[in-house]
């Protein structure tokens, strides 16, 4: 029973960015520093996504590993 809600839950997430991308079709120009790109709106913002995912997981698992403590000398 769990397989077939996981297989429905897959199949509206995956329709909602079908529909999330043909909304999203309109070409955009990005200017950073000197550097210019033209992708579409949707392609940008599963860029940011991206982005913003990897360097949360990176900040997560440095702070997960803090520095042990410094040893007073003797």
């Amino acid at each position: 029973m769990s397989r077939d809600i996981r297989v429905w839950v897959t199949i509206g997430i995956l329709g909602l960015v079908i529909l999330f991308t043909l909304q999203n079709v309109v070409t955009v120009e990005v200017t950073f520093l000197f550097w210019t790109v033209k992708l579409p709106r949707a392609i940008l913002l599963f860029v940011v996504l991206a982005v913003g995912m990897l360097l949360g997981w990176i900040l997560k698992s440095v702070h997960r590993h803090p520095q042990p403590p410094e040893q007073p000398p003797e």
